[in-house]
């Protein structure tokens, strides 16, 4: 399907190689296909990535204001599914997880050779579960119900773009 080969030119192959390959598959120019990838990397990057600063999703993690806040449109529909896959997951997957990454150091940002005392995890388990973040039914915005909640979509941003680019290609006919 167009998704498993996305997928894979996404996962398994240099960029160069991935743009030539899908311009080839899907008869586009080479320079179009490598425009429109490099397009929506920037848009996926500018709203999802916490190591990008003024992010979308790093002003959220900045800032402290529990009110609704509007959002991109992508970012409201990739929280909705975490949300969903949260729940499904009673729980156990969750894009809140952010304080518990760092206090462990399981991130580039914050390495640490031994474990947390039991106090720091239980700060930190404060400011962790989907729970703490509300989506607005009602339009692309989201509150933080604690002002520390903070969201990583790392976990899930690369697949969810992968598959816009799956219904990309299916709705042009490939």
């Amino acid at each position: 399907t167009a998704a498993e080969y996305a997928y894979h030119m996404v996962q398994q192959t240099p960029k160069d190689e991935a743009v030539r390959q899908i311009s080839k598959r899907y008869f586009v120019t080479r320079d179009q296909a490598a425009q429109d990838y490099q397009d929506f990397v920037e848009r996926v990057e500018t709203v999802m990535s916490r190591y990008r600063a003024g992010s979308d999703i790093d002003l959220l993690n900045r800032s402290r204001d529990t009110s609704f806040r509007p959002v991109p449109a992508e970012l409201a529909e990739i929280l909705e599914l975490a949300r969903s896959i949260s729940l499904l997951s009673g729980g156990a997957y969750d894009v809140t997880v952010g304080p518990l990454v760092r206090l462990w150091g399981f991130d580039d940002e914050t390495r640490r050779a031994e474990a947390p005392d039991g106090a720091a995890v239980a700060a930190a388990r404060e400011r962790v579960g989907f729970g703490k973040l509300e989506l607005d039914p009602a339009g692309p915005r989201v509150r933080k119900l604690h002002p520390e909640v903070d969201v990583d979509l790392s976990s899930i941003a690369k697949g969810w773009g992968v598959d816009r680019v799956a219904l990309a290609l299916e709705a042009a006919g490939h």
